[in-house]
């Protein structure tokens, strides 16, 4: 599948949508992504994203297309390449925001051959389901290397988000980082802080004496 192609039949429902969007943004405040965080935890295999938004995210609600109020949908490309909607360029898997309201779990799905499963937006089967956590304006789940088609967890991606169906900001692009790793202390300074600290308790007596 491609990216130009989106998903497949629903395409134009959800082009049409934009225009819903549109209407109901007039009496509804959207919930926009401010800023997005993919962290590469190589030493556990896995993948940390983080998602914040301006407003609370509503994926619950659903219209009577069953296109949730609000979506998101990460593109994953392990080549490197940023995979945009609209393009030919192709993605790897596919992390379905989209199909929150069904089990309430985020499904990581091939990008292709189509599952012909009515709610994966024509993209191919589920390769895992996994939990994520809503607090507030605040959205965080964890995948797998395997899950995203990885081995080091180094990819591109690109994050659409719709509103009942129609983009309601920009694409945003971007490459996981590696999380940064804790620096240990140089041989025998732990030894050395607890000897300083001795020196400053024993001065501290000598002068409490003296007094």
């Amino acid at each position: 599948m491609t990216l130009g192609e989106f998903s497949h039949s629903s395409l134009m429902r959800h082009l049409s949508g934009a225009l819903v969007s549109a209407c109901l943004a007039t009496t509804a405040s959207a919930a926009t992504i401010t800023s997005v965080f993919v962290i590469n935890d190589v030493p556990n295999g896995k993948v940390d994203f983080k998602l914040n938004y301006d407003v609370a995210p509503d994926y619950v609600t659903v219209d009577e297309f069953g296109r949730q109020k609000d979506e998101f949908q990460f593109y994953i490309d392990v080549d490197g390449i940023f995979p945009t909607p609209g393009s030919a360029t192709t993605a790897d898997t596919i992390v379905r925001g989209g199909e929150i309201y069904v089990e309430g779990d985020l499904r990581i799905r091939a990008s292709a051959p189509s599952s012909g499963d009515p709610t994966s937006g024509g993209w191919g089967a589920v390769i895992a389901a996994v939990p994520f956590v809503l607090d507030g304006t605040m959205v965080t789940f964890s995948a797998a290397f395997a899950a995203l088609g990885e081995t080091d967890g180094a990819f591109t991606y690109s994050l659409l988000h719709v509103r009942f169906g129609g983009m309601s900001q920009p694409l945003i692009t971007g490459r996981s980082v590696v999380a940064p790793s804790a620096i240990p202390l140089p041989a025998g300074m732990p030894l050395l802080a607890f000897g300083v600290a001795s020196l400053l308790v024993l001065r501290a007596r000598r002068r409490a004496a003296g007094d």
